[in-house]
């Protein structure tokens, strides 16, 4: 008779910590669903922002070519993408080739008509990709590749000096 109830209650216990462990199952793959479902979300957010032309690039960290990444703490720059216009204003960190004389462009600074504008969506890794050419001072071309959270890397090719990248984060422009 004992061994019939420890049987007996043995089996309950393996019965009620399996159905404990589909329950919780279940409710992981739900929350695997709604993690997906919220990337998704914030990846068509941005992609309304970067096709609205209407956001600013916050440069938190520069990567020169060649050298160690470089914390743009106390010197932050940013990139203004305003319908067919961008500005940029960001500390510069490399080899300069030529500079004009008295020219006060230290950094990558420029501002003019966006041409060569190319934007492409990749689904499957969720990212996008924008790109442009501006001639100011020099001629810059710019690649960003923005995250589905708004994450984004962008790399400036210039004439006068060597490449360099940058990463930060975009954002609705909300200047005038």
């Amino acid at each position: 008779m004992r061994t019939k109830m420890k049987i007996l209650y043995l089996v309950l216990i393996l019965l009620t910590g399996t159905g404990f462990s589909l329950l919780a199952q279940k409710k992981d793959k739900r929350s695997k669903k709604s993690k997906q479902e919220e990337k998704n979300a914030k990846f068509v957010q941005v992609q309304k922002l970067i096709k609205s032309r209407n956001f600013i690039f916050d440069a938190e960290r520069a990567l020169p070519s060649g050298g160690q990444p470089v914390e743009l703490v106390a010197n932050p720059g940013q990139i203004i993408v305003q319908k067919d216009m961008a500005y940029a204003g960001l500390p510069y960190i490399g080899q300069s080739y030529t500079s004009m004389y008295g020219s006060q462009h230290v950094g990558m600074d420029f501002k003019g008509k966006m041409e060569d504008v190319k934007f492409k969506v990749n689904e499957k890794k969720r990212k996008i990709y924008f790109s442009f050419k501006v001639t100011d001072n020099d001629v810059y071309m710019v690649t960003m590749e923005i995250t589905y959270n708004g994450g984004c890397s962008v790399t400036i090719i210039s004439q006068r000096k060597s490449s360099i990248s940058y990463s930060g984060k975009v954002s609705v422009y909300e200047g005038s």
